[in-house]
C-alpha cells in the first residue's frame, strides 16, 4: 500500500496523475490518495494506513501532522519529510547545496531586521548595489527567502531596456529570453532596486554562466 499525502492541487497534478498511472500497473501495488479533508482535519491516527508514504509540503501542507504521522505508522519514506523544512527557507537550501559541493552563483542576503543592523546594509549606486559590503552590477535576480514567496524579480541593464520584471514560474516570457541570450555582453546599467521585504537574497546572473544549477 503507497500512501499519496498532499495537496489536493498536487496529488491531482499531471506530473502526479502520469506517476500513479504507472504504479497502478504493478500487480502488488495499491495506491491511496489521502483526502485533503482528512490531513487538514482529522488527527492522525485517523489517516489511512499505507506501508509506504509519498508526502511533500506545499502551500497550505501541514508537514507538522505528516511528520506525526510518519512517526506513529512507521511508513517506508519516499522522502525526507524534516528535510522539507529546511527546502522552505531559500537559505537554507544555498547552505545545503554548498555543503554537497554544488557550485552556486554569488549571492548576498539583506535582513531587514531591527536587531540585526550589521545585515541590513543596502547602498544603491548609479550601476550597481552593495549589499553588506558586497557589489552586485546588473543583472541581477531579487529572491524573498521564503521558497513559499514567488515574488521574483529580475533588473535589467540598459541594453535590455532597464527596469525590472517580475518572473512568473514555469513560463520563459519572450522578453526574458531576447535579454538572455546577450547577457554576456550586457554593459552596467543605473540601480532601480527597491527592496521592501524584511528578507532578500540577490543573486548575480552574470556569474551564474558557469553553474549548472539555477
Amino acid at each position: 500500500m503507497v500512501g499519496i499525502c498532499c495537496m489536493m492541487k498536487k496529488s491531482k497534478s499531471k506530473p502526479m496523475t502520469q506517476i500513479l498511472e504507472r504504479l497502478c500497473r504493478f500487480e502488488y501495488i495499491t495506491v491511496v490518495i489521502f483526502p485533503e479533508d482528512v490531513i487538514l482535519n482529522e488527527p492522525v491516527d485517523k489517516w489511512p494506513l499505507c506501508d509506504c508514504l509519498i508526502s511533500f509540503h506545499s502551500k497550505g501542507f501541514p508537514l507538522d501532522k505528516a511528520v506525526s504521522y510518519a512517526s506513529l505508522r512507521n511508513p517506508l519514506l519516499i522522502n525526507d519529510l524534516n528535510m522539507q523544512y529546511y527546502i522552505q527557507d531559500r537559505r537554507e537550501v544555498y547552505r545545503i547545496l554548498q555543503e554537497e559541493g554544488i557550485e552556486l552563483p554569488r549571492y548576498a542576503v539583506l535582513n531587514r531586521d531591527p536587531d540585526k543592523p550589521d545585515e541590513c546594509n543596502l547602498v544603491e549606486g548609479e550601476d550597481h548595489v552593495e549589499v553588506n559590503g558586497e557589489i552586485f552590477q546588473k543583472p541581477f535576480v531579487e529572491k524573498p527567502v521564503c521558497a513559499e514567496d514567488h515574488n521574483v524579480y529580475i533588473y535589467y541593464p540598459t541594453s535590455a531596456g532597464g527596469g525590472s520584471q517580475r518572473l512568473f514560474r514555469k513560463v520563459l516570457t519572450s522578453t526574458f529570453m531576447a535579454w538572455f541570450l546577450t547577457l554576456i555582453n550586457a554593459p552596467k546599467v543605473p540601480a532601480a532596486n527597491h527592496l521592501i521585504s524584511l528578507l532578500h537574497i540577490l543573486v548575480s546572473l552574470k556569474e551564474s554562466q558557469s553553474c549548472d544549477w539555477n
